[in-house]
């Protein structure tokens, strides 16, 4: 190979891992998951060229050697134990290919190893880290101007515009947080180190630091606050370090730093603190607050999992399945396929030896830092910047899961202490030497540009294709559901292994109670023959595939009987699903057995009060005509908030007039008025508040009733004198 095509070959591999720096901006509306799957297909690309071209370097004999070090030991370590675990996994499919939302699983796995060792054989001179400090900085400013943009409406992002807490191109405030702290401390070094470019890296610094403040990410924001009060006591205790003015200035500003901390708890009740929500969410932590009250839960529930299989874990992507089997319940969401806590997560899809790797990984990475501090590759700011910078990143993963986006920042930070710990080192430069003939080798490059190019189709186009389809078939299907029809089936067709299958079929539910299935038979046979097609089959799927069902149930008795056959074998998966049960008591109304529907809509309202639960239990004690059970549940129903049709309403009048149950037909008649006034509603309403004692509100019901039909006198004469 000569010195021109190995100077091209390693210049395309510096500008696609650049382009990499840029990769939480990349956005796509035309599929699903629009936030992730762009991102992800855009990685693998980049990956499997530069792998193909690092591969053309390594049989010319010019590729650079990987270092040996322990911290890319612990990373591989911690790697292939827990794409291993694949093999202990209930849903193995998904684990392999992981699913849209995600983009995880052992393909991502096999990507991002590859990744590291890319940044690591490509990027090995000063000018070309230098390089990566300089779009790092750009591409930071650009991710935080962007959320900004989108916080302030200040431009129209579409698919990003702003909806609650600002997520901007990650669209999820946690995860661009936590994209955020990273580039943040690696930007802080380049602060420290390069005087020139100060101005500039402390604007996107001061932006990237706003922009974490205004997600209202209360874990990153804590872990912010935290590593910084904690960097200014290090600095005042580290001895001979700082001048007496230097210490006067950071104890001044650790002091102003603690006393804001504290107001906010202090002060949390006040207007101020009230009105800007990054300080309202901050001074709201608590065991008792929604959001800490449901993770402590999901944790729980993750330990539960845990115990049950401590050495093999549940499986890679497999999370979902252990929070089935335990959750009660008790919690407002009912599916979660991670713990919102990276350590739980590793713990119980990989089990006990790969969380101990895990482990061995994140601590190594202190250990490593200190290594290079002692060797005096690090000065002491840069040994603090680094040091706090990866405990601020390690506290925010308690709260939330790592994704692509942060962890290709994460593999740039190990890359960059590969090389200052080798950068000065004899055989940092020397290159793998690989004896082939040139028939052989001739023959291996055959075979790896046919891998890539089938790994291109196979793991990148088919994807893209299936995700499109996916998206077309949930556009199309108010519109021409033949079309819809045939992109939803076009989309499995073309994704590659199981990849995606469980939101093709969850994108078909969506529209299960649209007049196109309740209207037409044959759209709800197809849907129930694209389902019973299906070779993978997610806990999830056959739960929407009991759902369709019992939907058909109404008209074909046999397919309730399917439905039980179906709950029947993934209860024990989910023993405390209120969902389960009552679609088995829906199942059992169909086959008239009421008094085992009306069980099982007992026990679903014993692990969740739904309005679903609620309604079908109500429907049941209509059918015995027993007005105690209606009145009784009828009442809770209302209190519980349950949003009642006026036609469901009509059901419970008579029930609830002759159980006198007159504060519950108020707000149920209310409801019904606000959505027609109707005269015998209004007659209705009116006798309710005569009983309730608010005769003046009644006269007016009465009054707007007998004016819209006169015929009503007879009725209300003997309550009312007009």
């Amino acid at each position: 190979m000569n010195y021109k095509i190995e100077k091209t070959i390693k210049k395309i591999g510096e500008i696609g891992l650049l382009i990499l720096l840029f990769l939480p901006l990349f956005v796509w509306t035309g599929t699903l998951f629009p936030y992730v799957f762009w991102k992800s297909i855009v990685f693998r690309f980049i990956i499997q060229l530069l792998s193909l071209l690092a591969l053309i370097l390594l049989f010319n004999n010019k590729l650079s050697k990987v270092p040996k070090k322990f911290i890319i030991s612990s990373v591989f370590i911690y790697f292939i134990l827990m794409i291993t675990s694949v093999f202990f996994a209930e849903d193995a499919s998904r684990g392999i290919w992981g699913n849209f939302e995600r983009m995880n699983g052992v393909i991502e796995y096999i990507h991002l190893a590859a990744y590291l060792l890319i940044l690591i054989v490509f990027l090995r001179t000063k000018q070309q880290w230098q390089k990566v400090f300089f779009t790092l900085n750009f591409s930071s400013f650009l991710i935080s101007l962007m959320a900004i943009a989108q916080e302030y409406k200040i431009i129209n992002f579409g698919a990003i515009d702003y909806a609650g807490r600002t997520g901007g191109t990650l669209g999820n405030a946690a995860f661009l947080s936590s994209v955020l702290i990273i580039c943040t401390f690696l930007l802080t070094f380049f602060f420290h180190q390069y005087p020139k470019q100060r101005k500039f890296t402390g604007l996107v610094i001061a932006l990237n630091i706003l922009t974490i403040f205004i997600s209202a990410t209360r874990g990153a924001i804590l872990a912010l606050g935290f590593v910084v009060i904690l960097s200014f006591f290090i600095l005042l205790l580290k001895k001979n370090f700082l001048s007496r003015r230097k210490k006067q200035i950071v104890g001044a500003l650790l002091l102003l730093t603690s006393i804001f901390s504290v107001s906010i708890f202090i002060f949390k009740n006040s207007q101020l603190v009230r009105s800007i929500e990054p300080l309202r969410r901050i001074s709201e932590i608590s065991l008792e607050d929604a959001t800490s009250a449901s993770r402590l839960k999901l944790w729980q529930f993750s330990w539960q999992a845990f115990k049950e299989r401590p050495l093999t874990g549940w499986g890679i992507e497999n999370y979902y399945l252990a929070f089935n089997k335990y959750y009660d319940g008790s919690m407002r969401e009912e599916w979660f396929d991670r713990a919102h806590n990276q350590l739980l997560d590793v713990l119980v899809t990989g089990g006990l030896i790969t969380f101990i790797a895990y482990l061995v990984f994140i601590i190594g990475v202190f250990i490593y830092l200190k290594i290079l501090y002692k060797k005096n590759k690090l000065d002491f700011i840069s040994y603090l910047i680094f040091t706090m910078g990866w405990l601020a990143y390690i506290i925010q993963n308690l709260f939330i899961f790592d994704m692509l986006s942060n962890l290709v920042y994460v593999f740039l930070f190990l890359a960059f202490l590969i090389y200052i710990d080798c950068q000065d080192q004899e055989n940092y430069l020397k290159y793998y030497i690989v004896k082939i003939g040139k028939p052989f080798k001739g023959l291996i490059v055959i075979i790896i540009i046919i891998g890539v190019v089938f790994s291109l189709s196979f793991l990148i186009a088919n994807p893209i294709a299936a995700g499109v389809n996916t998206h077309y078939g949930l556009y199309y299907f108010l519109v021409d559901f033949e079309k819809s029809k045939n992109y939803f089936s076009r989309a499995r067709e073309v994704s590659p292994g199981s990849f995606g299958h469980e939101e093709i079929l969850n994108s078909i539910m969506k529209i299960k109670d649209t007049q196109l299935f309740q209207n037409n038979y044959d759209n709800l046979d197809w849907a129930i023959n694209f389902f019973e097609e299906e070779s993978y089959l997610s806990y999830r799927s056959q739960i929407n595939l009991s759902y369709l069902y019992n939907f058909k149930a109404e008209f074909d008795q046999q397919y309730a009987d399917k439905s039980l056959e179906l709950l029947d074998k993934i209860l024990p998966k989910g023993p405390n699903r209120q969902d389960i049960y009552y679609l088995i008591g829906q199942a059992q109304s169909a086959l008239g057995n009421m008094e085992k529907s009306t069980e099982y809509f007992h026990k679903a309202l014993e692990i969740k009060k739904t309005e679903d639960a609620y309604w079908n239990l109500i429907l049941n004690y209509i059918f015995f005509g027993d007005d105690t059970q209606i009145a009784k549940y009828a009442v809770e129903a209302v209190d519980f908030g349950i949003n009642l049709s006026n036609k469901e309403i009509r059901y419970l009048i008579d029930p609830l007039n002759r159980q006198r149950q007159n504060r519950t037909l108020e707000i149920l008649l209310e409801k019904y008025i606000e959505r027609d006034r109707n005269t015998d509603t209004l007659a209705d309403l009116a006798l309710v508040k005569l009983r309730l004692g608010k005769e003046r509100e009644a006269m007016e019901y009465a009054a707007e009733a007998l004016e819209k039909d006169p015929n009503l006198k007879s009725r209300l004469k003997k309550y009312f004198f007009f």
